[in-house]
């Protein structure tokens, strides 16, 4: 058994410890600085080698997706969550610039021989997943990344929206209300870094490199936060007119779909989690 999505929402019973489901400390270098986070191991039951999530927070990270990480773990997946610099205890000071770098770092430390083989990675099957501006971090490393599988996108964020409409105010705020515990040496030297990625980051951007790839969006029609018809769409308008039958194409699966809840999914959870670990099952099948 290689994946099974009926088991999202089901503990297996074991007898024995050694065939349960593991969680254990990871400590991952990037850019010199030790980030820090965990692995979610899977039980005996599934065949190895297993598919690998990466799982990539937002800013700061207040928004957990535990529910979801455990999920997928019980579907079969190891589950890698790690904390970028300067936030929640790993080494470093927070900056937009550094989180693709981060992400690149994470992504190959997973697909390296040496952890692949320690424990049962299949690197034919590692996917990226962020929530917020995690989703924006994991659609620009899909980019730098041609060994990922897929990248799953959660109410994505988009850093050039606002500097573009002018409303580049909304992120400083944001900046200084929820960036109070990350480590960083000033908001104003964040938000100056923001300004200068921006164009770098800007979601539409990669429209191009994404082609051809297996892709799942997931957006919150009620999200004021990062509202999915500004920062989504139009990357997701880009995808579909170059590829109108996404759905249909041999080799790869593009998939776009609006949640009716808010920035954080609180009121949709569990559909999040079917629609993400049935996706992530569908793109493991068709390779197999």
């Amino acid at each position: 058994m290689k994946l099974n999505a009926d088991n999202l929402f089901k503990d297996t019973i074991y007898e024995n410890k050694e065939d349960m489901p593991k969680s254990m400390a990871v400590d991952i270098l990037s850019g010199n600085s030790h980030l820090y986070g965990y692995m979610l191991l899977p039980g005996v039951e599934y065949e190895k080698k297993h598919p690998c999530v990466l799982m990539f927070h937002g800013f700061p990270g207040y928004t957990t997706n535990n529910d979801l990480e455990h999920a997928l773990r019980r579907m079969g997946c190891i589950v890698v969550h790690v904390n970028h610099r300067g936030a929640w205890g790993s080494e470093g000071k927070y900056l937009f610039s550094n989180l693709v770098e981060d992400a690149v770092s994470i992504a190959r430390w997973a697909v390296s021989e040496k952890i692949a083989k320690a424990y049962d990675i299949d690197t034919e099957n590692i996917f990226l997943a962020g929530h917020s501006m995690g989703g924006m971090t994991v659609i620009n490393a899909m980019r730098k990344l041609p060994f990922i599988k897929g990248v799953i996108a959660i109410a994505p964020y988009d850093l050039h929206y606002w500097f573009e409409s002018g409303k580049e105010g909304k992120l400083l705020d944001m900046i200084q209300l929820e960036g109070k515990c990350l480590q960083h040496d000033s908001d104003e030297f964040v938000f100056v870094d923001a300004w200068k990625q921006h164009r770098q980051l800007a979601l539409e951007n990669a429209h191009e490199d994404l082609q051809g790839r297996n892709v799942l969006f997931i957006g919150a029609d009620l999200d004021d936060v990062a509202p999915p018809k500004e920062m989504i769409e139009p990357l997701w308008n880009k995808l579909k007119e170059a590829n109108p039958f996404q759905e249909n194409r041999k080799g790869f699966v593009q998939e776009y779909v609006t949640l009716h809840t808010d920035h954080a999914l609180c009121g949709n959870r569990v559909k999040l989690t079917q629609i993400t670990g049935q996706w992530i099952e569908k793109i493991v099948g068709d390779s197999a």
